[in-house]
């Protein structure tokens, strides 16, 4: 008897354990008549009984609050009880601890979509390496799907960190003056904004804008001693990343300058 397991989160996707072949329902719940079968059929161990216990029925209570009805009963030559994913594993714990602990390490073994490789793989993938291989491919073109799509990604963002690398000094900061151009803002507008927000001191924001003590506390900005031309020490005020950051999420277009295009773009 074969022990690949194939378990999936997806509905209407083949189950397979040993070589028994679990079927589902059209609302992809897992039909217990077939794990019951995989399990050796012992009679003590039917899905009816199983169903009847206290333990159960609590847990299907607590089940039927994710949305569709954890339990199914179809009638008919092919019917049985289908249960969620969820009372599976719970119906594989009440039948044994082993059998249990097979389902669950099949289940995070899962590598690729819908094969769990368990026992004894190897000698599966010779004997029917084609399933494999198309799996694989599947998987590697869902990765380089993936990597091309964050390599866009990256070259979107790639302009806005060089400019604002050009600014950043080695303390990873920046003066009043590099975050408004790193940003495209109007100085004064923008003053007035970080006041408003409360980033900036009422008293102080005109000439020489100083930070709050919140603006300081949440990491926005820092003050830094400074020495003038003239020798003299002042302080300055300096913003973070994370300032850079909100502002450019942030901040209204009142406070930016509009992007003008260069005379050779416009006439083209």
């Amino acid at each position: 008897m074969s022990n690949i397991v194939h378990l999936t989160d997806y509905q209407n996707k083949e189950v397979l354990i040993g070589d028994i072949t679990i079927g589902q329902d059209d609302e992809g719940r897992y039909c217990l008549n077939d794990v019951h079968k995989a399990s050796g059929e012992d009679q003590k161990h039917r899905p009816k009984y199983w169903l009847e216990n206290g333990q159960t029925q609590a847990l299907i209570s607590e089940a039927e609050k994710g949305g569709i009805p954890p339990v199914s009963v179809m009638l008919g030559r092919h019917g049985g009880s289908y249960a969620v994913k969820e009372l599976i594993y719970a119906y594989a714990m009440w039948i044994s601890p082993e059998y249990h602990l097979k389902v669950i390490r099949a289940y995070d073994r899962l590598v690729t979509d819908g094969v769990a490789v368990h026992e004894n793989a190897a000698q599966d993938v010779l004997d029917n390496p084609q399933k494999y291989i198309q799996t694989l491919k599947w998987q590697a073109q869902a990765l380089v799907d993936e990597n091309a799509y964050l390599k866009e990604q990256l070259r979107a963002v790639a302009p806005k960190v060089k400019l604002f690398d050009k600014f950043i000094d080695s303390t990873g900061v920046t003066t009043f003056q590099q975050f408004c151009t790193s940003l495209n803002l109007h100085q004064r507008k923008i003053k007035l904004w970080l006041r408003d927000i409360g980033w900036l001191r009422a008293d102080q924001f005109e000439v020489n804008p100083l930070p709050t003590a919140k603006a300081v506390d949440h990491g926005y900005c820092v003050v830094k001693s400074v020495v003038t031309e003239y020798g003299h020490r002042k302080q300055q005020i300096k913003f973070t990343a994370k300032a850079e950051a909100y502002v450019e999420l942030k901040a209204p277009d009142s406070v930016r300058k509009p992007i003008v295009e260069s005379k050779e773009k416009m006439a083209a």
